[in-house]
């Protein structure tokens, strides 16, 4: 079950990117409000959109689909 709505995460956070529904300026912030929305984790310091969080994530880097 976590790994499905990490899934979720994923897929709506990329599919958001590519529609252009999230700018470059929001990426990070949009990424946090999904996690912890759907997932009900949060950052474990202070993030800003300096950082790119969803790099870390190899589905992202590697371009490939989640769900």
């Amino acid at each position: 079950w976590p790994i499905f709505l990490f899934s979720f995460v994923v897929d709506t956070w990329r599919w958001s990117v590519l529609n252009g529904a999230t700018g470059e300026n929001n990426y990070n912030k949009y990424w946090w409000q999904l996690r912890c929305e759907v997932q009900g984790v949060s950052p474990p310091i202070g993030r800003t959109e300096d950082d790119f969080d969803p790099g870390s994530t190899y589905d992202i880097a590697a371009d490939l689909q989640s769900m």
